[in-house]
């Protein structure tokens, strides 16, 4: 595991010196001082490698109608063939439905280009948690549970056989809570299998019943099912159920968040004081006939109060590239007090994991780091090995409650990530759409009066639990998201390329260099600030810290660079990289192989505000609430 060096710029009297450079800033995002840009600043990389296509409606048949809840399928078999499914507001008169809400499957034959919708169930009930998927045949499955109050909720699987254009009914599994569907599509023994993995109670040994896991598993293409129930050694509450992946040799895992007790989940507090949830997978090597313990991914901080949504996201990387068969986990955590896209890796078919990091780039616009929130989290690996992820993002959203939609890539297996960029605006506040929607209660059992009580409350305010991001056979990134623009929740799409290669250390000649950060150390000077161009210079310099002698030549590569008070980029890197991706190259003296304890030559590394929110006041905080002005995480390269 890769040794990563931080550089916390935390002292008070430097941020009381700093309050006069970004007096003037403004809160424009990657805006400047007047005056203030850095005359002699280095000619950066401007051109991104993601490219992003206009979005394309796919609701577009029922542009009248509101959709929430969405997810996306790419067909193995056809590179153009895509189905996204969603739940959407019934046009049901009969009052029969307690809740009015059908589900629907989209198809789009030409890339995304165009949608057709070609299912939807009514069945006069509640539809809910729309699931759908591929097989490797190109059968396409989509499953969904309903019923109504009183009623038997069903879970029935459907199946079409000519790439989404009609579908049957073909089997059921039993009824559970946000369903996925995952199908072996792998050449092992188990290819075709279709994993079902849903929230289910589950009875414990005293009689209580916990909410665990429900796993099904079909051998006959959905059509009959062996079902197997989890439930943890400790008393658990299952909640943030996420989606499924099978890896190369035929592995199934899934990601889920589990804690020790009901009541502690539900928890509306905007800064848990510690994690109240534990971000766990759970695989099989079998089929889905036994499964091994579940696995802890990291602490989860959960918040639960509608502003936040979104289910952890597991992704798989199948190519035969360097990051083989290295699981990706993303989640949303409020640990630094609001929303945040955390991500983390595991080399091991998930049994270990390496600690998380950030992912989303937004910056805070108060002193506390509240706010904006990123949430809605989705990650999917390319065909070239690529990690895309997409969340719903508020940095342009001053009330902190609408969002657009922000993609980044990573080029080296989730160790540094592109910056993100802008994929389409998904709309201001629900309270500023055409109508605001709300749900009656679903019991109206009558009072011992006969007074039958009935409150309407806003809910799914932010696009239901989940969004959308698949993979075609050409390596294009399909994001799925909600959008409210034009005053009505529609389903929305696009094409995003990245024209590049996963490599070790992100390639660029790179990607032959061994890491040497367990070996070596970087020490900094005191931190420089010039006044008049927002910049910060630190010398810095390499030590060896090891027995043995290391190369003359070594290559500190920039993995992230963030600040709580605006954005900062690189000024002087050799490769003219801003942000993460930056490298410095340190030499010995002699140009001989560096000794143990010795240091190379010095370098001055230099960084400077692009972007600076706060006014002055708000950076003069007292020692214990300091913020950290300015952090970095690298790793130390060389041949």
């Amino acid at each position: 595991m890769s040794s990563h060096r931080y550089l916390m710029l935390m002292a008070v009297p430097l941020i009381a010196l700093i309050a006069t450079l970004l007096v003037a800033a403004t809160p424009n995002r990657r805006g400047v001082a007047a005056g203030q840009q850095n005359a002699g600043a280095m000619t950066t990389k401007q051109s991104s490698p993601i490219l992003v296509a206009p979005a394309v409606t796919v609701s577009q048949a029922y542009r009248s109608r509101p959709h929430w809840e969405v997810l996306i399928a790419a067909d193995p078999t056809d590179t153009k063939r895509l189905i996204a499914c969603s739940k959407l507001l019934s046009n049901d008169q009969t009052y029969r439905a307690t809740w009015p809400d059908n589900v629907i499957v989209y198809m789009s034959t030409n890339g995304g280009a165009n949608w057709q919708p070609t299912l939807e169930i009514d069945k006069h009930q509640h539809n809910n948690d729309p699931a759908c998927a591929f097989g490797p045949d190109g059968s396409a499955y989509f499953m969904s549970f309903g019923g109504n109050r009183g009623s038997k909720f069903q879970m029935p699987m459907y199946r079409s056989l000519d790439g989404a254009k009609r579908w049957n009914e073909v089997g059921e599994a039993e009824n559970s809570d946000r369903p996925y569907i995952t199908v072996d599509d792998t050449n092992g023994k188990y290819r075709g299998r279709v994993y079902v993995h849903s929230v289910s109670s589950v009875a414990g040994i005293d009689g209580a019943h916990l909410q665990g896991l429900a796993i099904f598993h079909s051998t006959d293409q959905g059509q009959t099912y062996k079902s197997v129930k989890l439930a943890d050694e400790e008393t658990q509450y299952v909640i943030g159920n996420g989606n499924g992946v099978v890896m190369s040799d035929g592995t199934f895992a899934f990601i889920f968040g589990d804690a020790s007790g009901q009541t502690g989940i539900f928890m509306r507090d905007m800064h848990p004081a510690s994690p109240n949830l534990k971000l766990k997978v759970v695989s099989s090597n079998d089929g889905g006939e036994t499964f091994e313990k579940a696995k802890l991914i990291d602490d989860w901080y959960y918040r639960f109060n509608g502003t936040l949504d979104g289910m952890p996201s597991l992704a798989v990387d199948r190519t035969k590239g360097p990051f083989h068969d290295r699981l990706y986990a993303s989640w949303v955590d409020v640990r630094a007090g609001r929303g945040e896209i955390r991500l983390a890796r595991s080399d091991d078919k998930g049994k270990t994991w390496f600690p998380s990091i950030i992912v989303s780039d937004n910056w805070p616009q108060d002193e506390k780091g509240e706010s904006p929130d990123a949430f809605m989290p989705e990650v999917a690996v390319n065909r070239n090995g690529i990690l895309g992820v997409m969340w719903y993002d508020r940095r342009d959203h001053p009330d902190n409650q609408g969002y657009d939609i922000r993609f980044t890539a990573s080029l080296d297996g989730g160790e540094s990530f592109l910056p993100s960029v802008l994929v389409s605006r998904g709309g201001d506040s629900a309270l500023r759409m055409k109508e605001l929607l709300l749900w009656p209660t679903w019991n109206l059992a009558p009072k011992p009066d006969g007074r039958q009580h009935a409150a309407f409350s806003a809910w799914g305010q932010n696009g239901g639990d989940t969004a959308g991001l698949a993979c075609d056979l050409d390596g294009v990134f399909h994001p799925l998201w909600i959008d409210r623009l034009s005053g009505i929740e529609q389903v929305s799409t696009t094409r995003i390329t990245v024209n590049s290669a996963a490599m070790p250390n992100g390639g660029e000649g790179l990607e032959s260099l061994s890491d040497f950060s367990a070996k070596a150390e970087i020490h900094y000077s005191m931190a420089h600030v010039d006044l008049a161009t927002n910049e910060i210079t630190i010398r810095a310099a390499i030590s060896n810290i090891s027995k043995a002698q290391l190369p003359g030549r070594l290559t500190l590569r920039l993995l992230a660079l963030s600040s709580s008070n605006g954005l900062v980029e690189v000024q002087n890197s050799d490769n003219r990289d801003p942000a993460a991706g930056a490298i410095w190259e340190f030499r010995t003296s002699s140009g001989e192989p560096l000794q143990p304890g010795a240091v190379t030559l010095p370098r001055q590394l230099r960084f400077a505000f692009v972007h600076a929110p706060f006014d002055p006041p708000r950076l003069r905080l007292p020692f214990p609430l300091r913020r950290d002005l300015v952090e970095i995480d690298t790793k130390i390269l060389g041949r």
